[in-house]
């Protein structure tokens, strides 16, 4: 908290003791003062040219809460130059007049714009590819949104897949890019969410470079999803043959591999059937 003002250095009829945080003053002369130092900055000539105009704020109100429903106070003044206390005060309808170069600025911003010069926002498309990738490699979106800690859970990371959302905030594109290069060349358990990503087209973080463009020819195809969701499985079942015939039951494997019962189940079947078929060939041979 700021000390009161010492009325011998700050007396009636100064700027100080009009704006004084707590204790404004509005006697005669420092209404004086204030006015004085208005006219002053309002007969200034402005940045464009042309004589400084006060004007009606509510346009310029209406076209920020509008920008609002978008893009943070903080990204509206990093994009418009104007400081977060002047962006406030017009947002809530703080101030009488505005200038008509305030006015200017405000009323030409766009919410793209103040996503890409408001330093807050990052372009969505490196890390919707990123989510997509994982989820090719079995890490579904609720998992994925476990890790990053986000409250609204899958749902906050659905909302990125929104037809029209070109931008992202810093934090999540660092959150995603951070659990991108842990679990980035990791296997996840969710073969569901595998499959759904292959029909998609969706390919795995090693099709990508660090800016997250596809590489094109021979690497790409060695690295697509059916690929790996095979080799993977084989390896799987080769595992659940061993742990089975050590007496470990469904439901202890599916901890184990960190898979789904049905998907267990689904393995054993299929090794049986493997095994029946293998004693068939062999009593026909």
């Amino acid at each position: 908290m700021r000390p009161p003002l010492d009325p011998e250095r700050n007396p009636h009829g100064t700027i100080e003791r009009y704006k004084q945080r707590g204790n404004p003053c509005r006697c005669t002369d420092c209404r004086a003062a204030n006015a004085a130092k208005n006219r002053h900055y309002r007969d200034l000539p402005p940045r464009t040219g042309g004589p400084q105009v006060l004007v009606d704020p509510r346009p310029a109100q209406a076209h920020l809460q509008a920008l609002r429903a978008d893009v943070t106070v903080a990204a509206v003044a990093g994009a418009s130059g104007l400081s977060r206390e002047t962006v406030d005060r017009l947002l809530h309808g703080d101030t009488a007049q505005i200038t008509s170069e305030t006015a200017r600025i405000v009323l030409a911003l766009t919410a793209d714009e103040c996503m890409r010069r408001g330093g807050q926002w990052a372009p969505a498309g490196p890390t919707v590819q990123r989510l997509r990738s994982l989820m090719a490699l079995g890490w579904n979106l609720t998992w994925q949104a476990e890790q990053m800690g986000l409250k609204g859970g899958a749902k906050s990371l659905s909302a990125l897949y929104k037809p029209g959302r070109n931008y992202v905030r810093i934090g999540t594109e660092q959150r995603v890019k951070r659990l991108y290069d842990r679990v980035g060349d990791e296997r996840g358990p969710d073969e569901r969410i595998r499959r759904w990503a292959e029909k998609r087209g969706w390919h795995v973080p090693g099709a990508y470079d660090e800016h997250m463009r596809l590489i094109p020819g021979a690497a790409l195809a060695a690295l697509s999803p059916v690929d790996l969701w095979r080799a993977e499985m084989v390896e799987r079942r080769e595992r659940v043959a061993e742990l089975h015939g050590q007496g470990y039951n469904i439901v202890r494997m599916a901890d184990m591999l960190r898979v789904k019962r049905s998907t267990i189940e689904s393995d054993v079947r299929a090794l049986a059937l493997a095994r029946r078929r293998a004693g068939d060939e062999a009593g026909a041979a």
